[in-house]
């Protein structure tokens, strides 16, 4: 008797980018989608067999990806679902590039369907830019025409203290009309819309 092992496909996923102001959201850029990598497998499998190390496998982060280079459209770099946390370590040896590693996400639950998925399966994920300086110690700042550029969805079982452990779910990169630059007294959020059916 052979048996066929289970497959997990990968949840269709959708990026959302808006400027910040007073409290308020503004969007800036349409739904693009965005590459699930192969690391969402060790996430999924941690979430499913209930974490036994004891660490939170949740998708808790973000990187969001910039560039100082007096504000001028980024090429964004090739990549492919093999594309994990060693991109974002390599980027300590650029002079421009850098990111943000933001750990405050906040999440939703909703069904794309209420008569197959009652108790959900759509997945909205909240989060913003914080902080002033990225993990590889450039400015990020208005005073410095900080260009984003990408972002990366990431779950981070070390947590605060040890982000060497991150995996990183999903990447996407935006188009040149949609990168941004950080304006004066104000910055950027993000909805990350994951669907699993």
């Amino acid at each position: 008797m052979s048996t066929t092992p289970l497959s997990l496909s990968p949840p269709r996923g959708a990026v959302r980018i808006y400027r910040t102001e007073n409290e308020c959201r503004i969007p800036i850029s349409p739904w693009q989608p965005n590459l699930v990598l192969y690391d969402w497998a060790s996430v999924a499998c941690e979430l499913l067999r209930g974490s036994p190390d004891g660490k939170s496998y949740r998708l808790s982060g973000a990187y969001i990806e910039f560039e100082n280079n007096n504000g001028d459209p980024v090429t964004p770099p090739a990549y492919d679902r093999a594309g994990n946390r060693t991109y974002y370590n390599g980027l300590s040896s650029s002079s421009t590039r850098d990111y943000l590693r933001v750990l405050h996400v906040l999440t939703e639950l909703s069904s794309t369907d209420v008569n197959l998925f009652p108790r959900g399966n759509q997945l909205l994920l909240k989060f913003s830019t914080e902080g002033f300086v990225g993990v590889h110690g450039k400015q990020f700042s208005d005073s410095v025409s900080s260009r984003v550029f990408g972002i990366a969805l990431v779950a981070a079982p070390g947590g605060t203290a040890d982000p060497s452990q991150d995996l990183v779910f999903s990447r996407t990169y935006f188009d040149v009309d949609q990168q941004q630059v950080k304006p004066a007294g104000s910055g950027f959020a993000f909805d990350w819309l994951l669907s699993f059916d």
